[in-house]
């Protein structure tokens, strides 16, 4: 029977690969690169098995350090604010989540927000630490957003997007543009920026292509 490689995404865990150093072991190396969590926390998590190797087993407290090894490790934020505002769940089945997230909601842990994220939210209501977001839409963005619930079809839904299968539609309040010709085509080639879920434009043949119209005129704003 195989085993199957641990997948870093499906449980929730960030990935790092130990940079070239002299450290004598993994230890001494995280709390080298993540200055601004101790050592102590570093131990704590480690005895918790919140710190593991490539295999996702967890490391000791004595793993020699060697360049290039994959360790991944659960993160965490101390007394993290609580964000008042709630998602809902607008469909669920066995492969499949749709919800509308509200506004100031992060869709996944990053910065000073960890459990208090879209993701986490729907893990904790459904009880699946399968979920995986299909897409992502920045913090200050209300709308929906689709998760994957099962490993074995997220690669039926993960397909649709480069394949341009999926049409993403945007409504936002702007100020009047009286001068720009719309309908508005813009073709553009989108590649990964930083960080890798951020996406930025580059040269090269267009992969995406964004409509611009206007929906209302409102005065000096437009929707």
């Amino acid at each position: 029977m195989s085993i199957q490689p641990f997948n870093a995404a499906e449980h929730q865990a960030s990935t790092l690969y130990l940079p070239a150093g002299s450290w004598l072991t993994v230890l001494d190396c995280l709390c080298e690169h993540f200055r601004a969590i101790s050592r102590e926390q570093w131990l704590d998590r480690i005895a918790r098995g919140r710190v593991l190797d490539a295999d996702g087993a967890p490391i000791s407290a004595q793993l020699r350090y060697k360049e290039g090894l994959r360790i991944h490790y659960f993160r965490e934020v101390p007394n993290e604010t609580p964000i008042p505002v709630q998602e809902t769940i607008l469909y669920a089945d066995e492969h499949l989540v749709v919800a509308d997230k509200p506004h100031f909601l992060p869709v996944t842990p990053a910065g000073e927000y960890v459990e208090q994220t879209l993701l986490r939210r729907l893990i904790r209501t459904l009880g699946n630490p399968h979920l995986v977001p299909l897409h992502r839409i920045d913090r200050h963005t209300a709308g929906l957003v689709l998760f994957s619930a099962n490993p074995e079809s997220r690669s039926a839904y993960q397909s649709l997007f480069p394949t341009r299968k999926i049409e993403k539609r945007y409504e936002a309040i702007a100020k009047a543009l009286p001068d720009l010709e719309l309908p508005l085509v813009h073709k553009s080639r989108l590649v990964a920026g930083e960080p890798f879920f951020r996406m930025q434009e580059g040269p090269g043949a267009s992969n995406t292509e964004t409509r611009v119209e206007v929906c209302e005129k409102n005065a000096d704003l437009w929707r």
